[in-house]
């Protein structure tokens, strides 16, 4: 059975997606920005953006009874290998098991 999780951002309805799609044990994340629907958040700051774009990944996986523990496949577009290094760091944050 198919499981569509939304988290009501415009786009959604708009060009026809949801943040999240279940299968059986498996959640599919759709790509995720940092953008409230009306601003982008945190800009300039890549530390803020990521943990926005985190939490609101964990939102989604919690609505569908999973959590970050489980999250196995995150994948990230950077600009520079220094902004890599510096993810790295800061995603210890959230996905320490």
């Amino acid at each position: 059975m198919r499981i569509n999780y939304s988290t009501g951002a415009k786009w959604e309805d708009i060009v026809g997606y949801c943040r999240a799609v279940q299968i059986g044990n498996t959640v599919e994340i759709s790509g995720t920005v940092a953008f409230d629907g009306s601003q982008v958040i945190a800009k300039g700051d890549f530390y803020g953006q990521t943990k926005y774009i985190i939490e609101k990944i964990e939102g989604v996986l919690k609505q569908a009874g999973f959590d970050l523990k489980m999250w196995f496949a995150p994948a990230f577009l950077l600009p520079t290998f220094p902004t890599g290094k510096l993810l790295q760091k800061r995603m210890a944050n959230f996905l320490k098991t």
